[in-house]
C-alpha cells in the first residue's frame, strides 16, 4: 500500500511539473505576442472562449484531470500571471521621421487646433453599411448659409464666389448607364499609423505595398458604400508610386485615360490619398472627428487650377462639385471636413468635369479612423449623387 501511495504522489508531482512547464511556456508566448502588438486580438479571442483564468484552468483540467487543492492554488497563481500578460497593451512601433517628398506630394497642414499627436489607439465602432433613406433623396438646393459654411486654404490668387458656384448647374450627367465614379490612387502605397491587426511591412515611412493596410483599403470602403447605394463605381488599384515615386501623376493619368476609354460613362474621378505632416519632433500628426462617440479622421478635398501654367479649362467645374460635396457633408456631419484646399497645380483634374483629390486622414491617423471617415463622406457623396439622379 505504501509503495502504491508513493507511486501515486510521484505521478501527481510529475503531472504538476508538466503543468507548470506548460503554463510558463503559455505565459512566455503571450508576453512575446503582446510585445509584437497583437495582444488585443488575443485578448478578444480568449474572452470569447471564457474568462482568462477560467480558460487556462479549463484547458489544463481537460488534459490532466482534476487536481488536489494545493495544485489548484498553484494553478490560480499561474493563471493570474497569464491574465496579467494578456492585459498588457501593445505599443505601436516607433515611426521613422518622414523623408521629404516631391512637389507633387500633397502636404497641406490642417488648422493648428485640429492637429493632434497620435498617442494611444482609440476604440472603434463596428463597420456599418450605408442604406440611404428615401426621405433624403429629394433634390438638394444650397443657400447662403451653405456657402458661408465652406472654408478654404487657398494657395492661389483666385477668390471664388461660393454661392454663385453652388447654385450653378453641374456639367455632369448623373443619368448615365454604366459606372459613374472612378476611384484611383496616385500614391497607392500611402499608409497610416499601425495598430493591432493593421500591421504591415513598411516600404518607406508610413507607406506599404500591402493593399489591405494602405490607402487602397480606404478606397475599397468608399467603393462599397457607393455600391450599396446602387451607384456604379470602378476602383482601379494599380500601383502608381512604387518602386518609383517620381512620375506617379503621369502614370495615374494613363490609368484614368484607360478607364475613361473602357467606361465612357464615367463622370467623376476621385484620386484618393491620405495626407502627411510631421511635428517638430518627427511624429506624424493626425486630425480627428467625433461621430457620436466614434473617433474618425477628417476628410479634405483638393482642387487644382490653371494658375500653375498648365491648361485646365474645367477647374471651376471641379470646384463646383467640391463645393457641393463640402456643403452636403457639412450639413450631414459638421466637423468632418477640413477646409477645401485650392491649389495652383492641376493634379490630372483636367480629365473630366468632376475630378477631385480626396484626402482621408493623416499619416498619424489609423486605417480604421480613415475608413470610418470615408464611410461618412461616402454617405454624403451618395446622397448628393442620388438626389441628382432623381431630379434628372
Amino acid at each position: 500500500m505504501r509503495r502504491r501511495r508513493l507511486r501515486y504522489y510521484r505521478r501527481q508531482n510529475s503531472e504538476f511539473a508538466a503543468m507548470l512547464s506548460m503554463l510558463i511556456c503559455f505565459v512566455s508566448v503571450i508576453r512575446l505576442l503582446c510585445s509584437l502588438g497583437i495582444g488585443a486580438a488575443l485578448d478578444t479571442a480568449l474572452i470569447k472562449l471564457g474568462s482568462n483564468g477560467g480558460f487556462v484552468n479549463g484547458a489544463l483540467e481537460a488534459q490532466i484531470g482534476s487536481i488536489s487543492g494545493s495544485y489548484e492554488k498553484a494553478l490560480t497563481s499561474a493563471s493570474s500571471l497569464a491574465a496579467a500578460a494578456m492585459a498588457e497593451k501593445a505599443v505601436p512601433p516607433q515611426q521613422e521621421q518622414q523623408q521629404p517628398t516631391s512637389d507633387a506630394e500633397i502636404v497641406s497642414p490642417a488648422p493648428k487646433a485640429d492637429i493632434v499627436l497620435r498617442n494611444e489607439p482609440e476604440n472603434q465602432s463596428p463597420e456599418m453599411s450605408y442604406e440611404p433613406a428615401s426621405e433624403q433623396l429629394h433634390s438638394i438646393t444650397f443657400t447662403r448659409k451653405d456657402a458661408d459654411s465652406i472654408e478654404y486654404t487657398n494657395a492661389t490668387a483666385y477668390t471664388p464666389d461660393d454661392l454663385a458656384l453652388l447654385t450653378e448647374p453641374l456639367e455632369i450627367d448623373f443619368s448615365v448607364s454604366g459606372p459613374l465614379v472612378l476611384i484611383v490612387h496616385t500614391h497607392t502605397c500611402e499608409a497610416y499609423t499601425q495598430e493591432y491587426l493593421d500591421q504591415y511591412d513598411p516600404s518607406d515611412s508610413w507607406r506599404t505595398t500591402d493593399q489591405s493596410c494602405n490607402i487602397v483599403a480606404v478606397g475599397d470602403e468608399l467603393e462599397r458604400v457607393l455600391q450599396d447605394a446602387g451607384i456604379g463605381v470602378i476602383h482601379d488599384t494599380t500601383v502608381n508610386d512604387y518602386p518609383a515615386y517620381t512620375g506617379s501623376y503621369t502614370r495615374t493619368f494613363e490609368v484614368i485615360e484607360r478607364n475613361l476609354e473602357q467606361y465612357p460613362s464615367i463622370q467623376i474621378v476621385i484620386d484618393l490619398h491620405r495626407d502627411s505632416g510631421v511635428s517638430e519632433s518627427g511624429e506624424a500628426v493626425a486630425t480627428y472627428y467625433d461621430n457620436n462617440g466614434e473617433t474618425t479622421s477628417q476628410v479634405m478635398l483638393v482642387v487644382g487650377t490653371d494658375e500653375g501654367g498648365l491648361p485646365h479649362e474645367n477647374w471651376r467645374e471641379n470646384l463646383k462639385l467640391a463645393l457641393a460635396l463640402q456643403a452636403t457633408a457639412n450639413a450631414d456631419h459638421p466637423g468632418l471636413m477640413r477646409p477645401i484646399n485650392l491649389r495652383q497645380e492641376r493634379f490630372n483634374q483636367h480629365a473630366t468635369c468632376g475630378s477631385l483629390i480626396v484626402e482621408a486622414g493623416f499619416a498619424g491617423n489609423t486605417l480604421s479612423e480613415a475608413k470610418a471617415a470615408i464611410r461618412l463622406f461616402g454617405e454624403s457623396f451618395c446622397r448628393f449623387i442620388l438626389s441628382h439622379q432623381e431630379s434628372q
